[in-house]
């Protein structure tokens, strides 16, 4: 299984959330602690990224009522 690398930055694009909303996320246990890959360098492993947003989507259509196909 291959994975990337994502930055903080890119991590709140691709969310649509400010960073701000990533912190609050990361001190509140809702989305995983990022890697530290360098000296002032943290990233995210894609594959818990897609977990996250998985979640989330299960987490939306239980709240609306819909079924999972």
């Amino acid at each position: 299984m291959s994975f990337y690398m994502v930055r903080r930055k890119q991590l709140a694009e691709m969310l649509s959330v400010s960073l701000s909303t990533i912190d609050k996320w990361q001190a509140k246990g809702l989305i995983a602690s990022p890697i530290k890959i360098g000296p002032n360098s943290v990233a995210w492993r894609s594959e818990y990224i897609e977990a996250f947003i998985a979640q989330r989507e299960a987490q939306a259509r239980d709240f609306s009522g819909e079924s999972q196909s």
